[in-house]
């Protein structure tokens, strides 16, 4: 390929937004215009040929020319590689970070991470985009890239040969979350293969039979505690995820943030009064039967308390025990207490469980 023109751009802290208006820099307007607008590189929409084709009265043929054609150009530019070797050198990094091989969308996600810039979202639209376009057009010319086959996604690596390992390593990661039977992170599962927990989380990524929910656990997307269908279990994930009792109208917004779908207090807590999963620990406030909550009101709890202990107990240690099973005021503990006909008080501010005849 004959060389043309050299670029003149500074070097060596170049962000994506001056890298790719750097090598744009050599088309004229109209194949400006057209690389831009096909990758969204101002921030919006990626256009498609029949639209940029009606605006320029083209086919859409002549538009899909010029866009190839445009980066011939850019490829042609003598030192386009050197304008790229920041972008270059960072994936380098990433990918060495995560074993030697990572996939496109996870490597993506990883640059931005580091993308200084505001925080509004048509600009990190922008910078997406201009990051794309960057690796879809011109990354691949100097490293390898392995297109999204049946069990994995599309892939990034240096060394061409990690590709050949790639599908049996998934394999052996997907027989282990089999074997394992619910979701695990990372590090779980990098000591079950012996492999580093972020080279685990580079095939997770990889993969396109596993994937993560809002909570950072990964597993099958068939399993219900990754890919929850019912509002049920939406409601146990984000119980369970808090480790402690909730109040419906907080699990309404937690689902809400984390689903990206509004959740209405009074479905989540018809579930909730539906549902054994789930228990009324105090005014409005559900915890998992599986944390050891028990079904009841606050009376039955204290006949459970004293009848598992066996033995009397002080009115202090029955309001402590209580409180591990309901959050209420003290005084709603003692009301129940002194106000239930199969508990006998046997000594000063001592109490033990009579049975019913």
């Amino acid at each position: 390929m004959k060389k043309t023109k050299t670029l003149q751009c500074p070097h060596g802290s170049l962000n994506h937004y001056d890298v790719s208006e750097c090598l744009l820099s050599c088309l004229n307007a109209r194949e400006h215009e057209v690389i831009t607008r096909r990758y969204g590189l101002h921030g919006g929409k990626k256009d498609t040929l029949e639209q940029i084709g009606r605006d320029h009265t083209i086919t859409r043929e002549r538009v899909r020319q010029i866009e190839r054609a445009s980066i011939a150009k850019i490829k042609r530019l003598q030192n386009y590689r050197e304008t790229l070797s920041v972008l270059i050198a960072d994936i380098d990094r990433t990918t060495a970070r995560y074993g030697g091989i990572i996939a496109d969308h996870h490597l993506i996600s990883e640059i931005l991470k580091k993308t200084k810039g505001t925080s509004e979202e048509q600009e990190t639209v922008r910078i997406r985009n201009r990051l794309v376009f960057l690796l879809r057009e011109f990354a691949g010319d100097i490293l390898h890239f392995k297109s999204e086959g049946r069990v994995h996604t599309g892939a990034w690596s240096r060394d061409k040969k990690r590709f050949e390992t790639l599908e049996a390593t998934l394999k052996q990661i997907e027989d282990l979350f089999e074997k394992h039977g619910k979701p695990a992170v990372p590090s779980e599962i990098a000591k079950m293969c012996g492999i580093s927990p972020d080279a685990v989380s580079a095939y997770l990524h990889l993969s396109k039979n596993i994937t993560q929910n809002p909570f950072g656990m990964w597993g099958f997307h068939k399993w219900s505690e990754i890919r929850p269908r019912r509002m049920g279990d939406r409601i146990y994930l984000v119980i369970k995820n808090a480790g402690l009792p909730l109040h419906y109208r907080e699990i309404a917004n937690r689902i809400s943030h984390y689903y990206g779908k509004r959740a209405h207090p009074p479905t989540v807590h018809n579930e909730l009064i539906a549902s054994p999963l789930f228990v009324l620990v105090g005014r409005g406030l559900y915890g998992l039967s599986e944390f050891g909550y028990t079904k009841g009101t606050v009376k039955e709890v204290v006949e459970r308390v004293l009848l598992k202990a066996g033995i009397p107990l002080s009115r202090d240690d029955i309001v402590e025990r209580v409180r591990k099973e309901r959050i209420v005021a003290r005084s709603t503990i003692l009301l129940a207490l002194n106000s239930n006909n199969h508990v006998l008080k046997v000594g000063k501010d001592v109490y033990k469980y009579v049975a019913p005849f």
